[in-house]
């Protein structure tokens, strides 16, 4: 699935030193979106472990405010070609 999302961004022509980046992004969150739709099935309450993955993410994102504005900006800039 990843190796297929990579082949549509360089279809795409999104710029090459970006497409590693959300092929990793794009893994983690489908490895995790795996986990918790396994971890339901066994019979595994997920409400409070997603309510405290969601504050944890509040909690860094808040941390890391400035830091994330620039990166941001920066994956912003790569995707949209401004330059």
């Amino acid at each position: 699935m990843v190796n297929a999302a990579g082949n549509v961004m360089t279809k795409r022509n999104i710029d090459p030193s970006l497409i590693p980046f959300l092929k990793s992004i794009l893994n983690i969150g489908l490895k995790a979106a795996l986990f918790i739709s396994v971890a339901g099935m066994v019979g595994i309450e997920m409400t409070s472990f997603i309510a405290i993955l969601g504050a944890a993410g509040l909690a860094v994102g808040l941390a890391l405010q400035g830091t994330l504005q620039n990166f941001a900006g920066g994956v912003m800039i790569l995707l949209f070609k401004t330059i």
